[in-house]
């Protein structure tokens, strides 16, 4: 019986939002099992690196889940539904917002997200993560 391909994701987020930063927070206290998610601010050679690969990220400014075994990318709403589904538990219930159409859910998500800074502020310089966060952060050096 062939083992089905366990993907590792790497999430790119927005390392001037607040709210982003959050969220990378909030994945990091909720993962008590798999923890093998990582995490690269959109502003990082990485991030850029996968951005330019895709014509389809080219607008792309918050939140993009990045399989690195299978390649998938997920953007915007599927994002998000990717994430609760990786942290499992009462999380995964999110996954019931798949029966809206993708599109009705990323104009809710476009709307927030193009509103974000104005909703929560912006930071001058991308956060300095702690301890448990360098480990799982791509391209950060202490």
């Amino acid at each position: 019986m062939a083992n089905k391909l366990k993907d590792e994701y790497v999430l790119l987020y927005d390392g001037y939002c607040p709210t982003c930063n959050w969220a990378v927070n909030f994945i990091l206290d909720k993962d008590k099992t798999e923890k093998t998610m990582k995490f690269a601010a959109l502003q990082s050679e990485f991030a850029e690196l996968i951005m330019k690969s895709n014509s389809d990220l080219r607008n792309v400014d918050s939140v993009i889940i990045f399989g690195k075994k299978s390649g998938r990318l997920w953007i915007k709403s599927d994002a998000f539904l990717v994430a609760m589904k990786y942290l499992g538990g009462n999380y995964k219930y999110f996954g019931i917002f798949k029966i809206i159409p993708r599109f009705i859910r990323d104009l809710f998500y476009d709307l927030y997200a193009k509103n974000r800074y104005r909703f929560t502020g912006k930071y001058d310089v991308c956060m300095i993560p702690d301890k448990q966060t360098i480990d799982r952060t791509i391209e950060f050096k202490n």
